[in-house]
C-alpha cells in the first residue's frame, strides 16, 4: 500500500505541563486512521541547539530543523516502510511522529540519519499504537485549539481558518510566500492586551505562533502584595489558560487571583 502525505497540513499551538506548545500535523490523513498497514507508533524526539525562551523553535535554527525534518520523512517512509503524520514542539524539543508498518530497523534507521546532524542530541522509540490513539488523542485538535485567543484575558477567540484567510489576503502574501521569513499580526482585545500572531511558511504550508505579549492597561507588572492566605508573596504566573496571579508558596499555598 502506497500513502503520501495530504494537502491539508495545519498547524495549531496548546500547552504542556504549562510550557507553550506547537503541533504542525496531517489533517488529511485522519479520514482514513487508524491505517490497518501502520500499527506501531515510531518517534524521534530531536533537543533543539537554539530554542527560543518560550522552549519553541527560534529563526536561527529553522532552516537545519527543516533540512532535518525532510531528510527523516524521505529516509524513515521510503518503500512505504512509515508514513509521516506531524510533530510537536515544546521546553526545547522537537518529536517527529510516524506510524511504521513495522520497527525492527527504526533505531538503526533513525540513527543513521541523525548521524548527518551531529550536534543535534536525539531520543527515538516505538511501540504498538493500533488505533493510533496518539495521533488523535495528542496530535489532533480539539475544537478549542482551533481557536486563538489573547494570552492574558482570553477575551478576544478567533478561529484559526479565519485568521489564516486574513494572513492570505494581505498585499505583500504573494511576495511573501515561499521565501522563509515572517509575517506579523498585530493583535488588541478588547481589554487592552498587545500581541503578534506570526505566521512563517515552509514547503508552501503555513504555520503560526504568538509572540511579542504587551498587556497596554489593566495589567499588573509587579504584585507588591501578600498572599491572603499564607503571607508569602504575589507572583504573576502563566497557565493552560493564560496569565493568572498565585502564591509564591505553590504548592503548600494553592490561592489564585485574576491577572488583570
Amino acid at each position: 500500500m502506497t500513502v503520501t502525505l495530504s494537502d491539508n497540513w495545519d498547524f495549531y499551538f496548546y500547552t504542556i505541563d504549562e510550557k507553550l506548545a506547537s503541533v504542525f500535523l496531517d489533517l488529511g490523513i485522519a479520514d482514513g486512521a487508524p491505517l490497518k498497514e501502520y500499527q506501531n507508533l515510531a518517534y524521534d524526539r530531536v533537543f533543539m541547539n537554539q530554542p527560543r525562551a518560550d522552549g519553541l523553535s527560534s529563526n536561527d535554527e529553522t532552516d537545519f530543523l527543516n533540512t532535518l525534518e525532510d531528510q527523516l520523512e524521505s529516509t524513515l517512509s521510503a518503500d512505504d516502510a512509515s508514513v509521516y503524520v506531524g510533530r510537536s514542539t515544546c521546553d526545547g524539543y522537537r518529536d517527529f511522529y510516524f506510524y511504521a508498518s513495522d520497527t525492527n530497523d527504526w533505531s538503526s534507521t533513525v540513527t543513521e540519519v541523525m548521524s548527518e546532524f551531529p550536534s543535534y542530541k536525539f531520543e527515538q522509540g516505538s511501540r504498538p499504537d493500533d488505533d493510533w490513539e496518539l495521533f488523535f488523542d495528542f496530535l489532533f485538535p480539539s475544537e478549542m485549539n482551533w481557536q486563538v485567543m489573547c494570552p492574558v484575558c482570553r477575551f478576544e477567540y478567533v478561529h484559526m481558518s479565519q485568521i489564516i484567510e486574513r494572513v492570505r489576503g494581505k498585499d505583500n502574501y504573494e511576495a511573501w510566500e515561499g521565501r522563509g521569513d515572517l509575517i506579523r499580526i498585530p493583535f488588541n482585545c478588547e481589554e487592552g492586551h498587545s500581541w503578534d500572531l506570526c505566521f512563517g511558511e515552509h514547503k508552501g504550508m503555513t504555520f503560526a505562533f504568538l509572540d511579542g505579549f504587551a498587556p497596554t492597561k489593566n495589567h499588573r507588572d509587579d504584585v507588591d502584595e501578600e498572599c491572603p492566605k499564607c503571607g508569602a508573596d504575589l507572583k504573576v504566573k502563566s497557565g493552560k489558560y493564560g496569565y493568572f496571579v498565585g502564591c509564591s508558596g505553590y504548592p503548600e499555598c494553592k490561592h489564585t487571583e485574576p491577572y488583570e
